[in-house]
């Protein structure tokens, strides 16, 4: 019986990877003449390549795994200079109670990671828009053409941020290899985090 090159659905490569093909030819019956043959081997490349759409999928899962973004609503915060009672010193309340809250948000998402190895964080800060603002200088802050150069400086808000994920989303934050911090108006106040793994040599 005439043989020819494998072009049934199967065939990668050049090599069928059906059992029935031999090498680089087959029997011209196995499909051509055989509609459930040809249906088979079909099913079978449409489950191959299921099978590695779902491998490329669980990659970028784990990828996107090694990004953690939180939203913190509220009135943005600078971390407090430490208050001094008779010999000894405390943590003021409002720091205290800020850290807590961004630590609850983290937690509540992500639980505990601990990460271990070299981070990059970027914080984007989220002023609220005074009322007293008219319509054109509104437009403009929504626009980022004009950005708050105001208290809390940007090292402070940084500080109060990284210092309370200390032990939770990583050992310690002087893991933080890169750090960017921007300032924006918004029609509500809030700062966003984003903490990325570094991965080191590897292509992205």
């Amino acid at each position: 019986m005439k043989k020819v090159n494998c072009r049934c659905m199967a065939n990668i490569n050049g090599m069928c990877k059906v059992r029935e093909c031999k090498g680089e030819i087959r029997r011209l019956t196995d499909c051509e003449t055989n509609p459930d043959e040809a249906a088979r081997r079909y099913d079978m490349s449409k489950n191959l390549l299921r099978i590695i759409s779902r491998g490329i999928t669980k990659t970028r899962i784990r990828r996107n795994e090694m990004d953690f973004k939180i939203e913190i609503p509220g009135k943005p915060m600078g971390k407090q200079r430490p208050k001094f009672g008779k010999g000894f010193t405390y943590t003021p309340k409002k720091t205290v109670s800020y850290e807590n809250y961004v630590k609850l948000i983290f937690q509540e998402k992500y639980g505990q990671p601990n990460l271990t190895g070299q981070i990059k964080a970027c914080i984007k800060v989220y002023f609220d828009i005074p009322k007293s603002t008219g319509k054109g200088k509104k437009a403009e802050m929504l626009l980022n053409l004009i950005r708050p150069a105001k208290k809390p400086d940007c090292d402070n808000i940084a500080k109060i941020i990284l210092d309370s994920l200390n032990g939770i989303a990583y050992a310690d934050d002087k893991q933080i290899i890169s750090l960017s911090v921007e300032k924006y108006y918004g029609d509500t106040p809030k700062v966003c985090l984003i903490l990325q793994e570094d991965s080191g040599n590897e292509n992205t």
